[in-house]
């Protein structure tokens, strides 16, 4: 009597169990709402190696890339990175912010205040074809994505307006 009762459910193990697995965990469906955050925002995520010289605690091999793409195509064409240090030091580019990629043309005084304003989390900051990319390690919430997503909108401007006034090649 007890037999068939065990194989019956022994079935209906095998059936649930596997498509329980398939569930997302909690941390992949709050990674997906950032990443949807993002989307909403006009972000593009990549998951990308870390730039050079980049500190990062959890030591993974790929990082998320938040990217505004450009609007003008002559953006494109500037590839720089800059890293946050651990410190503070006179021979970075400015504060805890060094070069891991410098750019062959770059209107540093223009961008330079917008450093001071990138959210915390931000560990790295890029520009090439992509767009202009915050570097994270997508440890926090949807508050974060739309900060960072302010501070690219705000910074891609000034870059812009910098790319219109064809500077000197400044680097200090």
């Amino acid at each position: 009597m007890w037999l068939p009762l065990l194989i019956c459910l022994g079935a209906i193990a095998l059936l649930v169990g596997p498509i329980m697995l398939m569930q997302p965990t909690r941390s992949q469906r709050r990674l997906a709402q950032l990443r949807e955050a993002a989307m909403a925002a006009g972000l593009r995520v990549h998951l990308q190696a870390p730039p050079a010289g980049a500190k990062i605690a959890s030591g993974a091999a790929l990082v998320a890339a938040y990217c505004l793409p450009w609007k003008e195509s002559g953006m494109a064409k500037s590839v720089w990175q800059l890293v946050k240090k651990g410190f503070a030091h006179e021979l970075h580019a400015a504060a805890e912010w060094d070069w891991s990629e410098a750019p062959a043309q770059f209107d540093w005084s223009a961008f330079r205040p917008c450093l001071e304003q990138v959210p915390a989390k931000v560990f790295a900051i890029a520009s090439g074809p992509q767009g202009l990319c915050c570097y994270w390690t997508e440890q926090g919430d949807r508050e974060d994505v739309q900060l960072i997503a302010a501070w690219l909108e705000a910074s891609a401007k000034v870059l812009r307006r910098a790319g219109k006034r064809r500077p000197e090649v400044s680097q200090s």
